[in-house]
């Protein structure tokens, strides 16, 4: 799960955070995902 570990906000970082855009909030953890 990229919202728990911080995956996602490294990838931010990496991308969009170089341009000085501040990370948002990770998105909710989808609990019920349709299968």
């Amino acid at each position: 799960a990229r919202e728990r570990d911080g995956t996602w906000k490294k990838a931010y970082d990496a991308t969009l955070g170089l341009s000085g855009v501040p990370a948002p909030k990770p998105p909710p953890i989808d609990r019920y995902p349709a299968s």
